[in-house]
């Protein structure tokens, strides 16, 4: 599932959906990031994906950097991930064949 910056759902599993190759500068994951906003979207990405906020809405094109880094950290201390990679998020992916 994918979650809009609204926190609203928008589409089913997020396939080939690229994730942003770096924080945005108002990233609420970012060095001055809003911590507000940082909370109400950690609070539902055990499940969901977020979208980047600046990526283009209300069709945005990309998830959000900040948002897949709390993700690879959270299951990778869970067990889930190797190491908290994009690579081992894809290996993860291949294994339980959603691609």
């Amino acid at each position: 599932m994918i979650m809009s910056a609204r926190g609203r759902r928008t589409r089913g599993v997020p396939r080939n959906m690229p994730v942003m190759t770096a924080k945005c500068t108002t990233c609420p994951f970012g060095e001055h990031g809003d911590l507000q906003v940082q909370a109400s979207v950690t609070s539902r990405l055990l499940r969901a994906s977020q979208e980047c906020h600046s990526a283009g809405w209300p069709h945005a094109s990309h998830l959000c950097r900040g948002a897949r880094a709390w993700q690879r950290q959270v299951l990778h201390r869970m067990g889930f991930l190797l190491e908290p990679t994009d690579v081992a998020w894809q290996k993860a992916l291949a294994e339980i064949g959603d691609k």
